[in-house]
């Protein structure tokens, strides 16, 4: 009697295409040649196209789908195919919490929020200008593929569970970055000597965080356009900005406001 890991593996994922993305992890148990059938690349294609979604939550928009909600948890090459078939085209992703400022039935963060890891996927999305996934309960490290989004202008990733450094050597890339916004979460290591080439930068919000060693001076005085910077409660950073930083910042330097993201946007970041 035929078993099913005596099929062949395009007749495997021919049986398999019409399950769900968010369902695969649960097939993939059932033998390796099934798991290495379902992870396949070519599969995670073929299934998201079987899958379409809906656009995802983008500034005032309250529709997000199941398969944009679980973006975050798939495995890898689904991530990918979602990141390439429906996510590409984008200019504007803000997967922002709204719940307080719309505490509305409809809105399907009030129910499920975002939940997992950014996924090494975002870097496909090359066309994005403005990229804010704050209050998302995401974890684990900002990933390096985010320097390859080199025509963004505004970054938010405050109010998470990230860890790890920050990548500097990724971000010196964004040329066009104006607001960087990584308030409230368990960073750690130094502030970046490479943030000192992010030339159009106009906010850079990194407090609340478990940074050290000291501050990049040289590097934070290259940022002539900065209007806003904040990095108090970090215990380990030692050191304080220039002279010339503090006459350039003014009041704004680790001004302290009670939710950074989109309320401060509009002062330090020319969404037209």
């Amino acid at each position: 009697m035929a078993t099913m890991d005596s099929l062949p593996t395009e007749l495997l994922q021919h049986i398999f295409k019409h399950i769900h993305p968010t369902n695969v992890l649960q097939y993939t148990r059932l033998s390796r040649k099934i798991y290495n059938a379902l992870l396949a690349p070519y599969f995670a294609s073929l299934t998201i196209q079987l899958h379409p979604s809906s656009s995802p939550l983008i500034r005032e928009s309250y529709s997000l789908t199941p398969l944009d909600k679980a973006w975050f948890l798939l495995p890898a090459p689904f991530q990918s195919a979602h990141a390439d078939r429906n996510l590409h085209h984008l200019t504007k992703l803000a997967w922002y919490e709204i719940r307080r400022s719309h505490p509305d039935a409809r809105n399907p963060l009030a129910r499920h929020p975002l939940r997992g890891a950014i996924p090494h996927a975002v870097g496909r999305l090359v066309q994005l200008r403005y990229l804010e996934m704050s209050k998302c309960a995401l974890r684990g490290p900002i990933p390096v593929e985010v320097g390859q989004l080199v025509q963004l202008e505004f970054l938010g990733f405050s109010f998470n569970q990230l860890s790890g450094e920050i990548p500097g050597a990724a971000l010196q890339r964004l040329r066009k970055l104006k607001g960087l916004h990584l308030k409230h979460n368990l960073l750690s290591g130094v502030l970046p000597e490479e943030i000192g080439w992010l030339d159009s930068l106009q906010a850079l919000e990194v407090s609340d965080n478990l940074l050290e060693g000291p501050l990049p001076v040289v590097a934070l005085d290259k940022l002539t356009k900065l209007r806003y910077f904040a990095y108090f409660n970090n215990p380990g950073i030692v050191g304080e900005v220039s002279d010339k930083m503090k006459t350039q910042l003014g009041v704004f330097l680790n001004f302290t406001v009670s939710d950074v993201g989109p309320q401060v946007g509009p002062l330090f970041f020319d969404e037209s």
